[in-house]
């Protein structure tokens, strides 16, 4: 026998807004909760929506604002304008915090980033500043991702860093091809070895990353031991 449920509060069920970007692109952002605005920025590879485990205990206090950046979750279809994805990125935060700020009234709030996430936030505040951001909590990224003369031993890459850049290399070497072939439009018409590569490369440079001491750089940092696990997709599967 079928039972009625009880619904959840409209302030708690998970809601999908698009943010009008600079280009006119309709940005995907999931929003969920009730209470003062957060936003979290996603890694590389993540659906926005994996954050949901880990702040549903918070949703009566907080509104959390999920970004999808382009060509991730919700955003998947969405192309990039420019091959600086970074900066195209930073920018599409910034019409987010703005969106943000002039729905809540709030002019800066509680930001936190991990991985690919983060390091779009260094080159939003580079580019636009701290207006927005009230506190922020950084999780799994350097301000310099690999290791350089003045900059030793905090790289992501650490020791490996030499070997790892060679299998990039390598990958980039073998993709080159199929990237100046016009029926060549996206991951899926790549050889299957190919794509198994890169997924493999992926995968391993996410558990790397992880591994790494998680810090904060501005406000008051918290530690999420033994999550980031949970964050990594079954990439494999993609491959097929």
């Amino acid at each position: 026998m079928k039972k009625d449920l009880i619904p959840f509060p409209t302030p708690y069920q998970l809601k999908t807004i698009t943010v009008q970007t600079a280009d006119g692109t309709l940005l995907p952002v999931s929003v969920i909760g009730k209470g003062k605005p957060v936003l979290l920025m996603h890694a590389f590879g993540m659906d926005a929506r994996q954050f949901l485990p880990f702040i549903l205990p918070l949703i009566q206090h907080y509104c959390f604002y999920l970004p999808h950046f382009r060509g991730f979750g919700l955003a998947s279809n969405l192309t990039l304008p420019t091959f600086d994805f970074i900066e195209q990125y930073a920018q599409d935060t910034q019409d987010v915090f703005e969106y943000v700020s002039k729905e809540t009234g709030i002019e800066a709030f509680h930001v936190a980033a991990i991985s690919m996430g983060a390091l779009v936030m260094w080159a939003y505040f580079q580019r636009f500043g701290t207006q927005h951001v009230s506190h922020y909590l950084n999780i799994d990224q350097a301000p310099i991702i690999h290791n350089q003369p003045d900059w030793q031993g905090g790289g992501v890459f650490g020791t490996r860093q030499t070997e790892l850049f060679a299998q990039f290399t390598q990958l980039i070497t073998d993709t080159a091809p199929y990237l100046q072939a016009e029926q060549m439009v996206d991951f899926r018409h790549l050889p299957y070895r190919l794509k198994v590569n890169l997924l493999d490369m992926e995968r391993s440079f996410s558990l790397l990353s992880v591994s790494k001491k998680t810090f904060a750089i501005i406000g008051k940092s918290t530690q999420l031991s033994g999550t980031t696990q949970n964050l990594i997709n079954g990439t494999r599967d993609l491959a097929t």
